[in-house]
């Protein structure tokens, strides 16, 4: 039984080489992804899909910061070149994973009257 719920955000602002990053370009994606796990392990899976690294730790969520390109991929080896030289900028994403650990329980009978009050029971 899947145990874990697994929500993943991004957040992404401009990368200046000489400058660093431009807080008034962030961009909050928001929730980019939604998934259910049956334990840490599958955490780390779905991290590692988005981002290589070793993820931080942080109160309510694990997150991971890498540079990507304009399309939002890693950038290519001429790409990271011309980012040192200042000639592009590339971006900083911020992945975020909000892991909520889910308890299921079944209905009782009682709940099930006082829920269904118009329905009979057999």
């Amino acid at each position: 039984m899947k145990n874990l719920e697994i929500s993943v955000t991004k957040m992404v602002q401009k990368d200046n080489h000489k400058e660093g990053c431009d807080p008034k370009s962030c961009q909050d994606m928001g929730e980019i992804a939604n998934y259910r796990g049956q334990g840490i392990e599958d955490v780390l899976k779905i991290a590692d899909f988005f981002a290589t690294g070793k993820p931080n730790i942080y109160d309510d969520r694990l997150e991971i910061a890498i540079q990507e390109n304009v399309k939002g991929e890693s950038p290519t080896q001429e790409e990271k070149l011309a980012f040192e030289k200042g000639e592009i900028d590339l971006y900083v994403a911020d992945y975020s994973f909000y892991i909520t650990k889910v308890e299921r329980t079944s209905y009782t009978l009682e709940e099930l009257t006082k829920s269904f009050p118009n329905l009979e029971q057999e």
